[in-house]
């Protein structure tokens, strides 16, 4: 019991919000809200199933989530969508800040710490690349 109460809380303190062809444009549209980094994958996509437990490990970054909001969007299920934001290249990890409509490509490697760099240079200093 206790196992399932720690994972439960664990599980609990990361969100990451599911983009879909429903809530799409709301949640890309940062106007008066926390940034967001964005996950674009596809489940058949071998990297990208490496790279998600270091997503959902940036997540659980207190510094980190505070202050940003984590979003994922499944190409395989949302094409179209996938084709606006990422021309259906997968994995692809995108920044938005919250008063602009521009976004900024990760192109760092597959590191915890890499992402967590960047994220901190665009909390920090704005849109840079």
């Amino acid at each position: 019991m206790n196992f399932l109460l720690c994972f439960y809380v664990f599980a609990a303190s990361s969100e990451i919000t599911t983009l879909n062809n429903e809530n799409y444009k709301e949640i890309l549209n940062r106007e008066g809200k926390k940034p967001l980094f964005l996950k674009v994958w596809s489940p058949w996509c071998s990297h990208c199933q490496a790279l998600a437990p270091v997503y959902f490990q940036l997540s659980e970054i207190e510094e980190l989530n505070s202050k940003i909001e984590f979003g994922e969007l499944n190409c395989d299920m949302y094409p179209s969508e996938c084709k606006k934001v990422a021309d259906n290249k997968v994995p692809t990890f995108l920044y938005y800040d919250n008063d602009m409509k521009e976004q900024v490509h990760y192109y760092g490697d597959d590191s915890i710490d890499s992402f967590s760099i960047f994220l901190k240079k665009q909390l920090n200093k704005g849109l840079i690349n």
